[in-house]
């Protein structure tokens, strides 16, 4: 009989090795990129956790919400997709602000969208 390792106990043994190399490498990995990129990430949570809202509009400025759950620092009105105005000012969370236009309005059908740092309004149609 020989003596030394069959080669079923050897497989085996490479198997579980290579298991726990490819685990060991994405884990890694995983905590590497976290450290490389930690501004994509949190640019994608905080979005999750914008909202902005159009309550009211007329012929010279809009009013808008913050209703999701963290800060807009910065965006830009857009009415019939063309940049009207821009603001910097920071909304609280469930906080209201008016926001004047660059110019007013004339009479028509208008659509209007409020793009910030962390989320975009759904439209609004306001006939003037």
């Amino acid at each position: 009989m020989k003596k030394g390792l069959s080669n079923l106990v050897i497989l085996i043994l490479l198997v579980l090795l290579s298991i726990l190399l490819v685990s060991q490498v994405y884990v890694w990995s995983q905590s590497s990129l976290k450290l490389s990129y930690p501004e994509k990430l949190t640019d994608k949570y905080l979005t999750i956790r914008g909202c902005i809202h159009i309550l009211d509009a007329n012929k010279t400025s809009i009013l808008i919400k913050n209703c999701g759950l963290t800060t807009i620092k910065n965006g830009a009105v857009y009415i019939n997709y063309i940049k009207k105005a821009e603001f910097s000012r920071e909304i609280e969370p469930q906080k209201s602000i008016w926001i004047n236009y660059n110019e007013q309005i004339e009479s028509g059908t208008y659509s209007f969208i409020v793009v910030a740092d962390v989320a975009t309004s759904p439209e609004f149609k306001l006939t003037v």
